[in-house]
């Protein structure tokens, strides 16, 4: 084992425990409220002090919170006995923006190699074409603020509408830590445990639910509620849907993980079993979110992995190795699903069909929520159609008539007033218009250029299977793709539900976006596609 894996592992591993010993502390503060803010103090406390002393890792800190923090990072929370209820996430953020900007300030004052070195992130956005989009983007946020304000919006709502938008602050820092490769490694091994925590944790809650141990469980609804980590839904005879927001992350993920097993070419390598175990575990989420949305997003997706695979003319060893891990990993992770659901202890006697269970809700578009989605979509066109060119601002509400029963039982009519939307692309259209749009597509696109140049620069590595571990340009290459891949799964998945106004989908563009400055996804291989033999592998993802 390469030092590179080595290190990986090693942040695996404890990675792991920081998440346990947090989903911990997380429900001891639900169930002792006073406890939630001593947590949230000394968490902001240690981040602090490796925001001076190691900035990196108070990077990963912010990073490992918003993997599995989901919707709104109320983990562990500020003054939730007052009613405050300021979130691990702002405060996170605050810190870890706040100290690197006065460094950065400081580093300027000093002069010298130290004012040039404390400048990098903004040499290489400029040099990405990133910088300029990013401030526009930066710009249209502040219009949509006052032009709320200037339409009469409710302050109140435009607070909370742009707050998510504000996330976009964290990407100069975010480009400096990234221009390590060790952050890199770091923040790929924090990713893949988040995932494997996540996971267990969505499988612990099912077991609670379909066994009806409800002393258990009917505190873990009310903690995974307030904390906005996800929702849990009945479907039928004592299966439950367990769905987390900060899954889009594994759909992002999973194709690179995919195709680093399907170009590993042995399974006697470490980290090819660990790849293909972490795909079979990331499918489980798939299947317990029930999330159409998702499965869009993933049908979209693996089009788009058949044709750079077909492009880059792929042997047929890649193709049948993601063939079979596809079809493995759907049947492990529908195996394992089933698994617990069936366990006959403490107390089951609920039985339904898996299989018919995901048909229906894959091809069912009349239970409540879809009703609900489609009757909004008519209303929230017409109302971006007032103002379609700069929107009407942020705050702006749509009232529509929902099908959800939580909301029927207190409005008899049905009638509903919100400013946050399901549709994704829509959202965006009618706070900052078709020019705001214009501007988010632009930043979009040049966060992803990068990857779309590296791929198309080593072709050649992705024609044939086989590759080391190593951090190497094969390496590169593949990720690059699979990256490129979970990125199509993010913008298409934002047609059905929000994320590229959430910080769960503006921290996901940052992070290509902080990987493309960094370097990663350069071209890795000549013209002809041959990797340059000059090229040593480096200390990489």
């Amino acid at each position: 084992m390469s030092d590179a894996q080595k290190s990986f592992f090693s942040t695996y591993r404890l990675a792991l425990l920081f998440f346990l010993l947090f989903e911990l502390v997380s429900f001891w503060a639900f169930i002792v409220p006073p406890f939630s803010s001593f947590a949230w103090l000394i968490i902001i406390a240690v981040t602090a002090v490796l925001a001076v002393t190691k900035p990196e890792t108070a990077m990963l800190l912010l990073l490992a919170e918003l993997f599995i923090g989901s919707q709104g990072g109320y983990m562990v929370t500020l003054g939730a006995e007052q009613g405050l209820f300021l979130s691990l996430r702002h405060g996170l953020f605050l810190i870890v923006v706040g100290i690197w900007f006065a460094e950065l300030i400081a580093s300027t004052l000093a002069g010298g190699d130290r004012r040039r070195a404390a400048w990098d992130w903004f040499r290489s956005m400029a040099r990405r074409g990133i910088l300029v989009p990013y401030a526009l983007l930066l710009a249209v946020i502040v219009f949509g603020v006052v032009r709320g304000m200037v339409l009469g919006n409710g302050y109140g709502t435009i607070f909370f509408d742009v707050d998510r938008y504000l996330y976009y602050g964290l990407f100069p820092a975010l480009v400096a830590a990234f221009a390590r490769p060790e952050t890199r490694l770091r923040a790929a091994a924090t990713l893949c445990a988040a995932i494997t925590s996540s996971v267990a944790k969505a499988l612990g809650v099912l077991f609670f639910f379909s066994h009806r141990i409800f002393i258990a469980a009917s505190n873990i609804y009310i903690w995974i509620r307030d904390t906005r980590v996800g929702e849990i839904t009945i479907m039928t005879a004592d299966f439950y849907r367990i769905f987390f927001q900060s899954q889009i992350f594994i759909l992002v993920t999973v194709f690179a993980l995919a195709l680093l097993f399907a170009y590993a070419g042995t399974m006697k390598r470490w980290s090819a079993r660990f790849a293909a175990a972490l795909v079979c575990w990331s499918m489980v989420s798939m299947v317990l979110s029930l999330s159409r949305s998702f499965w869009f997003g993933g049908a979209v997706a693996t089009m788009a992995l058949a044709a750079v695979l077909a492009w880059s003319r792929a042997e047929a060893a890649v193709w049948r190795r993601l063939a079979l891990l596809g079809a493995g990993s759907a049947l492990a992770a529908v195996t394992i699903v089933a698994a617990i659901y069936y366990f006959p202890f403490p107390n089951k006697s609920g039985e339904m069909s898996l299989s018919s269970l995901l048909g229906e809700r894959a091809l069912s578009l009349g239970d409540a929520a879809a009703n609900s989605r489609w009757a909004l979509l008519p209303k929230l066109t017409e109302a971006a159609l007032k103002r379609p060119v700069f929107g009407s601002g942020f705050g702006t509400t749509v009232t529509y008539t929902t099908s959800d029963p939580r909301l029927l039982a207190s409005s008899k009519t049905g009638e509903y007033t919100t400013y946050a939307f399901e549709w994704g692309y829509h959202d965006l259209w009618l706070k900052i218009g078709l020019v705001g749009l214009a501007v988010y597509g632009w930043l979009v696109v040049m966060l992803l250029r990068p990857l779309v140049r590296g791929i198309r620069a080593s072709r050649g590595l992705l024609r044939a299977a086989g590759m080391e571990f190593d951090g190497g340009q094969k390496q590169k290459a593949v990720v690059t793709a699979g990256l490129l891949v979970g990125a199509v799964a993010l913008l298409a998945t934002n047609v059905f539900s929000p994320y590229l106004n959430h910080p769960l989908g503006i921290g996901t563009l940052m992070l290509l976006g902080a990987l493309g400055c960094g370097g990663y996804f350069d071209a890795a291989s000549g013209a002809d596609g041959s990797a340059r033999s000059s090229a040593a592998p480096e200390k990489s993802l």
